[in-house]
């Protein structure tokens, strides 16, 4: 019987540069083990080849409920197409909404799932109805198969009763010849990588460019980030929004400084792909205090690259206390220690088991 598994990837848009270094794998994965595969996409990507872009995403509590109907029903209308085919969903960046979605197609096609947790339902509704849809689908005795990508996710899904693999992150960034860390203070190029998201580069993005406006320097950023005027003195940098790969990993190469100032509420569990590309590329990364990256790298004593306020950061301040031979033995070794475990190899080793 063929083989076929539609990846489910609700955040996916357009296969720019940071998600294309994570689709590689599940296609190389997919050929190894000679399954015919499909993406299955939001209306606004423009993806072609084995790709529907048919499915509504949408941002209102009440169009949400409504998607799980209208994606039910495009789905399912899909299926028809593969009759008599062994089925897979791999399902990752969902939310409740798309999980339950795709739980009832699931339960009613008799498909197996693969599904990729990234981050703690601390929400105490959200979390009774994870857990209830769960032991729902495994009563109708369909397989299903968890990945994370952390060890507090492991745990957190273990007191669940949640046997999970625990994967690295395929998409680092390696080059033969490491970059030398020179912070010339009359030209500091910084970079927010990726798209310009509330959770990511919301109040705190905003709060250190106010505090630094008279710093003078260089701020990269998407295109879809929108320009405080009242900044007199930052120079910006609008980028492309669907860099190629080559464009994506250039761009660490280009900036001095990366930025991640993302909301501590969001990511204290949750992993970054873009911060593990920052330290595989020898950069020096500013993050977010009680994040899983701030924890990361406490465990390498790169305190200093921990902001607790954003607020109060002065970047000039931070240039001139830094220690650079010291920052860069530390970084290093956490960058030696990253490329052994979060690597493509590593990553389709471990997720082929999954793919049984």
């Amino acid at each position: 019987m063929k083989k076929i598994i539609f990846f489910f990837i609700p955040s996916f848009l357009n296969n720019a540069g940071h998600e294309s270094a994570f689709i590689s794998p599940l296609l190389k994965i997919s050929k190894k083990k000679k399954l015919s595969y499909y993406f299955l996409t939001q209306k606004k990507n423009k993806l072609k080849n084995n790709n529907y872009n048919v499915f509504y995403k949408s941002s209102f509590i009440i169009l949400k409920i409504l998607d799980i109907f209208r994606n039910y029903f495009i789905f399912t209308e899909i299926l028809k197409n593969f009759k008599n085919k062994k089925l897979t969903i791999y399902i990752d960046g969902f939310s409740l909404y798309d999980l339950f979605c795709m739980l009832l197609v699931s339960i009613s096609n008799n498909i197996k799932l693969i599904l990729y947790v990234r981050h703690k339902y601390k929400n105490i509704l959200k979390k009774i109805l994870f857990k209830y849809f769960i032991n729902k689908f495994q009563k109708t005795n369909n397989k299903i198969i968890f990945l994370t990508d952390t060890s507090i996710m492991k745990k957190y899904l273990k007191k669940l009763k949640i046997k999970t693999f625990l994967l690295p992150i395929p998409h680092t960034i390696r080059r033969n010849s490491l970059q030398k860390i020179i912070l010339n203070k009359k030209k500091i190029n910084i970079w927010c990588p990726g798209p310009i998201r509330k959770e990511k580069y919301g109040q705190n993005l905003e709060n250190f460019l106010k505090k630094n406006d008279k710093s003078n320097f260089i701020f990269n950023v998407n295109n879809n980030y929108l320009i405080n005027q009242k900044l007199k003195e930052i120079r910006f940098c609008k980028l492309n929004s669907n860099l190629t790969r080559s464009q994506y990993e250039q761009q660490f190469f280009n900036n001095d400084i990366i930025i991640l100032p993302y909301n501590s509420k969001n990511y204290e569990e949750k992993t970054s792909g873009i911060f593990v590309e920052s330290i595989s590329a020898f950069k020096i990364t500013l993050v977010s205090d009680k994040t899983w990256m701030s924890s990361e790298l406490k465990n390498f004593k790169l305190e200093k690259f921990v902001v607790k306020d954003w607020n109060n950061f002065n970047l000039y301040n931070f240039i001139n206390k830094l220690d650079i031979k010291y920052v860069k033995k530390r970084l290093l070794l956490m960058r030696n220690n990253y490329l052994k475990f979060h690597n493509e190899k590593n990553f389709i080793n471990i997720l082929s088991y999954a793919f049984k």
